[in-house]
């Protein structure tokens, strides 16, 4: 998959990331566009071909999806056009393409730019590297094509650049099955491995019929069975939903949908009668258990140093590992591991534990055996007071990491 960088006008910045680039400034492979040329052929390079392949993709992939084709307008070309004379008029230095197009040319709401250029383009791999290392987020063409909202396409190329326009009309619920087809094939082709799952389907389903969800929920997830390691949902009013449902479908940070032990996913969607989208996708897995728990007992050790490096982030005093809250935090964990709850949850009658001043308590998806450990505190009152604490951490009955940390 090519990937174009692109800006949608509501305020959401997907810039960073040019044809076939991804995250870490890694400088582009060469191009293989529809006449064959390649890194070694003695053509220069022409964004003018890369945009015209770009729409070629987005028609061919509508045409899969049985959406309608996508009219080119002239009026967007002159647009483009404009566009593209402005980055041909020079960058300022350290300013993007796609950040100082922005800037300068405003689009109505219903408007969108993707701006490329041709790898191996002589001075332009380095700049992608220093974009890309910008951060950002790239365009799919997947997305796009599968987006029941692209309703007008134009572009222009001068030199290396591809100057895109994208026309965007406002959904309404009856564009809903459109878009959930769009989303789940574009996870479906990006991640091959993973397979759809009618339960947590369902289960995505039920979430976003109230539009309310969030990342403490994933608990409630695991009724679906397995491991829910992953949950991604938003609510945007932003024209192109392709654009930014692609932030979440490209982020290949751990607990991403990159995970290479998921197995399943579900995904829903809704949209308003004022154009409002909603969607949320579960992804889960099958967690090695064994490895796990092993993982997290290799981490036991540097437990102190876990935890106090999320105090020092909070200018919080350092506390020291205290074998008594050590042996309390054990107890209270196994006794939550039977009883399948927390003594902090509203229905769990387990005790409060006694040896501690302050107990935290959590149950977390899977990030890594450090994350065990890694507390993220909040400055409590009477945080700072504390000097001792205690911590365990195990798999949980329901597959997710549960953690207990003890203050005193």
């Amino acid at each position: 998959m090519r990937a174009i960088a692109g800006v949608a006008v509501a305020g959401l910045l997907l810039a960073g990331l040019l044809p076939a680039c991804r995250s870490g400034g890694v400088k582009p492979a060469a191009t293989q566009t529809g006449g064959g040329r390649g890194a070694a052929a003695d053509v220069p390079p022409d964004g003018a071909h890369l945009a015209e392949h770009v729409a070629e993709d987005v028609s061919e992939g509508r045409r899969q999806a049985g959406l309608p084709p996508v009219p080119r307008d002239p009026a967007l070309d002159d647009k483009a056009r404009a566009g593209l004379r402005i980055i041909e008029g020079g960058l300022p230095e350290g300013v993007s393409a796609i950040d100082h197009l922005s800037d300068v040319a405003e689009l109505p709401a219903e408007l969108s730019y993707a701006i490329g250029f041709e790898k191996d383009t002589p001075g332009l791999d380095e700049a992608a590297g220093r974009e890309t290392r910008r951060g950002g987020y790239s365009m799919s063409e997947r997305l796009l094509a599968g987006d029941p909202a692209l309703d007008g396409i134009g572009w222009a190329g001068g030199g290396p650049w591809a100057v895109i326009i994208l026309r965007a009309r406002r959904l309404g619920p009856d564009d809903t099955p459109a878009l959930e087809k769009g989303l789940e094939t574009a996870i479906a082709q990006e991640r091959p491995a993973l397979r759809p799952d009618p339960a947590l389907k369902g289960l995505a389903a039920i979430a976003v019929i109230n539009s309310d969800v969030s990342y403490q929920d994933v608990e409630g997830f695991g009724l679906a069975g397995g491991v829910p390691v992953h949950l991604e949902y938003s609510e945007t009013e932003t024209f192109l939903p392709s654009q930014f449902l692609n932030i979440r479908l490209d982020k290949k940070s751990p607990a991403s949908l990159h995970e290479p032990w998921l197995s399943r996913f579900g995904a829903a969607a809704k949209i308003t009668d004022t154009g409002t989208v909603v969607y949320v996708v579960l992804a889960a897995g099958e967690a090695d258990r064994p490895a796990l728990v092993r993982q997290i007992a290799e981490a036991e050790p540097r437990a102190a140093e876990l935890v106090n490096r999320e105090r020092t982030k909070l200018s919080l005093p350092e506390v020291r590992l205290d074998a008594r809250l050590v042996t309390a935090a054990r107890e209270v964990l196994l006794e939550a591991v039977k009883r399948k709850c927390f003594s902090a949850d509203d229905h769990c009658a387990a005790p409060f534990p006694d040896a501690a001043e302050s107990s935290y308590q959590r149950r977390s998806t899977w990030f890594s055996p450090e994350e065990a450990f890694t507390w993220d505190l909040g400055r409590d009152e009477g945080d700072d007071t504390y000097r001792r604490f205690g911590v365990a951490a195990t798999i949980g009955p329901d597959g997710m990491v549960w953690s207990v940390l003890l203050l005193a």
